[in-house]
């Protein structure tokens, strides 16, 4: 084959790289990375099979990082990177000479050429292989960037992928029931979250009214001034997660009102709300309590004075 052809041949296995890419992805997010030499005008063409460069997992989930390319007519090598605090660990290796893999990680599959990839991927065209890496649960050291590196005599061409690990926080509210008329203390407690920041606020809102707050959406009753609160810093538990909690002093509960937590976090796109009634009867008052100690009081006196021979 002559070179002017060889490379009409290369030219048109990338032209159907971009169509493939367009039609699965969309052409906004289609990536294709091209390696040029002194002797060929591309020898390697190589795209990440993503709809985004970044993407999210959850915690604790397998992970599935894609990539296609179009192999070179010689031998080449594929490597499967990470990159993470300024360290690179290799997991997987793949020398096409060998037609195997020369290194790989515990726990890390690989699937060439679409045998093994998961139910309904979509097969590259024109002799393009696809390669999909299966990482074993994530867990938070599994969040930075993976590099699809494919090299062969002539040159070397790569594409990162960014993996977002996320773990959504766990919430919880104590007490879960507020009694009328009495102090209280709220506790709110967001546990075992990925990554940083959570933010933890308050909302108290008044029973009976009708007139809605500004902005506010979930309820006819408008949110008002709250008393004294705190907020704890991170804790980092062994898995590498985060926890952080927070506390609201009511210093009297009226009935029908009702105390809500709302934490926000990267994992979700609205707050998730946590809310406590106050419900029961009511508790009699101090003022209350003394006026029935002198009923009795009086009551006990003229029992006293009128069957003086009960008390002897």
């Amino acid at each position: 084959m002559k070179r002017e052809e060889r490379d009409e041949t290369v030219l048109d296995m990338a032209r159907k790289l971009r169509a493939y890419a367009d039609a699965v992805h969309g052409p906004t997010h289609a990536r294709i990375a091209a390696v040029q030499t002194h002797l060929q005008k591309l020898e390697v063409s190589l795209l990440v099979s993503m709809r985004t460069p970044q993407t999210r997992a959850l915690l604790g989930a397998l992970g599935w990082l894609h990539c296609a390319f179009a192999p070179p007519a010689g031998p080449f090598t594929l490597q499967r990177l990470q990159h993470r605090h300024g360290a690179t660990r290799r997991l997987l290796a793949f020398d096409s000479a060998a037609a195997r893999r020369t290194e790989a990680a515990p726990g890390v599959l690989l699937f060439l050429g679409g045998h093994g990839s998961p139910p309904g991927t979509t097969q590259p065209p024109g002799g393009a292989r696809e390669v999909s890496l299966q990482l074993p649960p994530l867990s938070v050291s599994d969040d930075g960037a993976f590099v699809c590196s494919v090299s062969a005599p002539r040159g070397q061409v790569q594409q990162v992928l960014r993996l977002h690990v996320i773990a959504p926080p766990r919430v919880s509210l104590l007490p879960s029931r507020l009694s009328p008329g009495l102090p209280a203390e709220l506790h709110c407690d967001a546990v075992g979250f990925f990554p940083l920041d959570v933010e933890i606020r308050w909302e108290h809102r008044a029973h009976g009214h009708t007139r809605p707050h500004p902005g506010d959406t979930s309820g006819d009753s408008p949110v008002i001034t709250l008393g004294p609160s705190w907020s704890s810093g991170h804790r980092r538990a062994a898995d590498g997660t985060f926890s952080r909690s927070a506390g609201l002093r009511v210093a009297v509960a009226a009935l029908g009102d009702s105390y809500s937590c709302l934490v926000t976090h990267a994992a979700w796109d609205t707050p998730h709300r946590v809310t406590v009634v106050v419900a029961g009867a009511t508790m009699p008052s101090m003022e209350d309590m003394a006026g029935m100690a002198l009923v009795a009081f009086v009551i006990g006196g003229l029992s006293l004075r009128l069957w003086p021979s009960v008390g002897r």
